[in-house]
């Protein structure tokens, strides 16, 4: 099957340091294929990567045609995050928010609850959210309020 990958998560891809030849194999074999939220499906397998095993999960907008691959994400990675400053990122294609809280480097990635992806540095901390659906989650994920109190 051909799928296509949004712009978002080919950035995705590079800043948690996921290897796009992982993810095209786990798209045409994954170990399981779970329901996430609305039309996306979580697509995951285990893989191996510098001798260790990892928990490679692959979002993907089914109901379109080619499928999207929206966001990847893997467990106990290793990943330089170079921006310093926070960011906040809609990407409308895919309808997924990003908001990056810090430069701290992603030592894991979990999905908290459906469709919410977190990004923890190494101490545990919250470096990164991603928010899957954000415009059934939001009422404007393209309108950006910032006050400093």
């Amino acid at each position: 099957m051909r799928f296509h990958f949004s712009k978002h998560v080919q950035e995705e891809l590079e800043a948690r340091k996921i290897a796009r030849a992982l993810v095209d194999q786990l798209l045409q074999a994954p170990e399981q294929k779970v329901p996430e939220v609305e039309e996306i499906t979580c697509f995951q397998s285990r893989v191996d990567i510098g001798g260790k095993q990892y928990l490679l999960r692959v979002m993907v907008n089914e109901s379109v045609d080619p499928p999207v691959v929206v966001t990847s994400l893997s467990h106990q990675q290793d990943c330089q995050v170079l921006e310093e400053a926070m960011k906040v990122k809609y990407d409308q294609e895919v309808d997924v928010l990003t908001i990056q809280l810090s430069a701290a480097p992603v030592e894991e990635s979990d999905e908290d609850k459906p469709g919410v992806i977190l990004d923890y540095d190494k101490d545990g901390n919250i470096v990164g959210i991603e928010i899957l659906n954000a415009s059934k989650r939001m009422e404007n994920p393209r309108a950006l309020e910032y006050a400093v109190a």
